[in-house]
């Protein structure tokens, strides 16, 4: 068992034992909470230099 799972518990995981998979209906419900540019589908990260994720954008791109 890795670590985060005895720290947060198995239902608070997003991903798989395996790190890899996503568990996709916890990741449909959190997907709601995430700031997403309707224009372009790219999450927006808080940070102003560094995009969230690779297809995601920062704060100071959504706003151009």
């Amino acid at each position: 068992m890795h670590k985060s799972t005895k720290s947060y518990g198995k239902k608070a995981l997003i991903l798989e034992g395996d790190w890899v998979t996503w568990d996709a209906a916890k990741y449909n419900m959190m997907k709601k909470t995430l700031w997403s540019d309707l224009r372009t589908g790219k999450f927006v990260g808080l940070d102003h230099e560094i995009p969230l994720g690779s297809k995601g954008e920062t704060v100071t791109a959504y706003y151009r």
